[in-house]
């Protein structure tokens, strides 16, 4: 079992802290953020080398939904490829920063369902010029680091 997927000694109403001093967040506090994100980066392999690159994306029941342009490197970049994304923030009320990553595989929706209802998602997308290809992300493993107040 890995740290960050341990429950908190004490039960849920106690918080975890790493090595570091951070809080380690649990799955649903690393939805929850994920969530209100809509900004990160996507580690990929190109060329058998690993690349990072900005997306804008939207948490959609329980996976992550990416809009890239159709025939770009991310594209082919996410066509059945294991990947990794990471946003972070900062609470505006504590001030707190954290830091979400999600591993998972990436698949391009292809289906006529799937194309119609991830274009009806609040998803903007970095040009209009290329045509959409949507990608969903599986969220197999998640993990996030929050600072103590």
């Amino acid at each position: 079992m890995r740290d960050h997927d341990r429950p908190a000694a004490g039960g849920p109403s106690s918080i975890e802290i790493d090595r570091a001093g951070l809080e380690i967040l649990d799955r649903t506090e690393c939805l929850r953020l994920l969530g209100q994100s809509e900004r990160g980066r996507i580690a990929v392999t190109i060329g058998a080398l690993p690349v990072i690159l900005p997306v804008r994306f939207v948490l959609d029941v329980g996976r992550v939904i990416l809009c890239v342009g159709e025939g770009t490197v991310l594209e082919r970049a996410t066509d059945d490829n294991v990947v990794s994304l990471q946003t972070d923030g900062v609470d505006p009320m504590s001030g707190a920063e954290w830091s979400v990553s999600v591993i998972g595989v990436a698949r391009h929706l292809t289906s006529a369902d799937d194309v119609a209802a991830s274009a009806r998602l609040p998803l903007p997308r970095w040009s209009s010029e290329l045509t959409p290809c949507f990608v969903a992300v599986s969220a197999d493993q998640v993990s996030g680091r929050r600072t103590t107040v």
